[in-house]
């Protein structure tokens, strides 16, 4: 059996994997401390990966975003319908007349805004990013097999809006 030397992106993408392992105990306590949050728009509480009574499923609502530059992958919102449209009401007003027709754009918009505390945050580590446009998705974060995983989850009106951060390449 012969070994191989692993390529200079794979070295990359481990090196970049155990530095951001060293700075999981900084990035859970900018969370902690709403660094790294939905915005003053949403009252919502973190939950605690320990927390029994919330297990980690896929929600029927998915949006993503890609990002690239010192590292690449993908930053979802994984949500319930019934907090989308409250916070689609928290966006856009209480008085629409059709809110589900806002869904999409509302969802966007905290994607956006949490995928922007989540660059500054690896910004202050010297990570240069850029994140595309968020989109619906069927992404299966699930199922899916990226090089690093990290689950944010909140609690907002005892619904669960989670982001996802996959890192997949250097």
């Amino acid at each position: 059996m012969t070994v191989q030397n692993p390529t200079e992106s794979e070295t990359d993408i481990e090196k970049i994997i155990k530095e951001i392992n060293q700075g999981l105990e900084s990035l859970f306590l900018a969370k902690e401390k709403t660094r790294v949050i939905l915005g003053e728009f949403v009252n919502s509480d973190i939950v605690s990966h320990n927390d029994k009574n919330r297990k980690v499923k896929k929600y029927s609502l998915t949006y993503e975003l890609d990002f690239h530059g010192s590292f690449g992958g993908k930053i979802l919102l994984n949500i319930e319908p019934e907090i989308a449209l409250y916070i689609t009401s928290l966006l856009f007003g209480e008085d629409l007349e059709d809110p589900i027709s806002y869904v999409n754009e509302a969802m966007k918009e905290t994607l956006n805004i949490f995928s922007g505390h989540l660059v500054s945050f690896f910004e202050e580590y010297d990570y240069d990013l850029d994140i595309g446009l968020p989109s619906p998705s069927k992404y299966d974060f699930m199922k899916s097999k990226p090089r690093k995983k990290i689950l944010f989850r909140y609690l907002s009106d005892d619904h669960i809006i989670q982001f996802i951060l996959e890192i997949h390449k250097p």
